[in-house]
């Protein structure tokens, strides 16, 4: 609440429209969160983590930092799926030094088996605004550039899922003949996901 200048407004736009908010959640243990541990979720979704600001992002240990973070976040989110259709979304930056976190490899080691990565386009969010979550500048939004939302599902649901439309997989780009359909939006594809899994239940959280 400190931090943000919008977050009274936020929260309560959110508990108005039926979402559970939950403060001081650790990505790494919430298995273990008292109200979360009997949950399980069709999505959960972690925009843009970060292990706060130690150094410079080419610094090998402060990519490790940031490494233990998502492999941490990884190995809760795997075991808080529903099964066999729950996936998890991470956002994440995809140029140097963001990609030297493999976080491919990470969710391979949390039984996680990815299935495709879409373009991010903060365009696709109205009224959507990145912060840098951390320090004096805490509400500042911070540079984006090349960034993409991973999506992974649980190990044993990886033979019969059905990867979806505008994707890329394993580093290779879907091919479609109209070039209007190649750039349909995430915002689509995260409604045609849901779509096709009523009932969903959404997690998203933020490390500040």
């Amino acid at each position: 609440m400190k931090k943000y200048k919008k977050a009274g407004f936020n929260l309560a736009l959110l508990r108005e429209l039926g979402a559970h908010v939950f403060h001081g959640v650790d990505a790494t243990k919430m298995m273990d969160h008292p109200h979360l541990k009997i949950l399980r979720f069709d999505r959960i979704i972690f925009n843009f983590p970060h292990a706060g600001f130690h150094g410079k992002e080419d610094s090998p240990k402060l990519i490790s930092k940031h490494a233990e973070l998502v492999h941490g976040f990884f190995r809760n989110a795997s075991a808080m799926l529903r099964r066999p259709w729950g996936e998890v979304h991470v956002s994440h930056k995809t140029t140097k030094p963001y990609c030297d976190w493999n976080i491919v490899e990470l969710a391979f080691h949390s039984f996680l088996t990815f299935v495709c990565a879409v373009d991010f386009r903060p365009e696709d969010y109205p009224n959507y605004s990145n912060k840098r979550g951390d320090g004096k500048k805490a509400d500042e939004s911070f540079h984006l550039g090349e960034c993409s939302t991973f999506v992974f599902c649980s190990s044993m649901a990886a033979a019969i899922h059905r990867p979806p439309l505008n994707c890329v997989i394993w580093g290779r780009s879907l091919s479609v003949d109209d070039r209007q359909q190649r750039l349909m939006s995430l915002w689509r594809l995260m409604v045609d996901l849901l779509g096709q899994h009523p009932g969903v239940a959404e997690m998203r959280l933020r490390m500040s």
